[in-house]
């Protein structure tokens, strides 16, 4: 669900960004703004939205007698779990699927003979800066400030790239 979000995300971003490029080649840049700062509303409801889930669990979940005897969730509860994640992922992700089309379609522009290095170093930087952002998660900041406060230290990111790309 999540990477199918991403590159639908990508594709969409693709068309909507060279659409928007041939009437204002800024225009990839300030969706690109935009979506970060969706992102990051996105990121802070769902900071607060998933620690309350339980309840809605099991309010969702029923369960039935498996071939051992053991209790099993039912199929129409897996789908309902399966469609909660999906209705609170797929926003996000088709949005941070979106950011690097766009931005490459800003930094590109008309410069095609200069596109293969360009791509490649935001490619490069994107992908540096998602595996600091994973290590830094996991290794320093849930275990130093806790969950919601990472959280919120990503959301603040967010906003800090959406406003600093609306604002150039």
């Amino acid at each position: 669900m999540f990477l199918g979000g991403l590159g639908l995300g990508g594709v969409l971003a693709g068309r909507i960004g060279d659409r928007w490029f041939r009437r204002d080649p800024a225009s990839p840049l300030m969706l690109y703004g935009c979506a970060e700062l969706l992102i990051a509303v996105l990121g802070l409801a769902l900071a607060f939205i998933l620690p309350r889930l339980g309840a809605l669990s099991v309010a969702i979940s029923s369960y039935t007698t498996g071939d051992h005897n053991w209790q099993e969730l039912s199929w129409i509860s897996m789908a309902l779990r399966y469609l909660v994640g999906a209705v609170l992922l797929v926003p996000s992700t088709l949005l941070m699927g979106a950011t690097l089309t766009l931005l490459i379609r800003f930094v590109v522009a008309n410069e095609v003979e200069q596109a293969g290095w360009r791509v490649g170093l935001l490619y490069g930087l994107n992908t540096l800066g998602a595996a600091v952002g994973c290590l830094l998660t996991d290794l320093a900041l849930v275990p130093t400030i806790s969950i919601l406060a990472t959280q919120l230290a990503a959301v603040g990111g967010n906003l800090l790239a959406g406003c600093g790309a609306l604002l150039l």
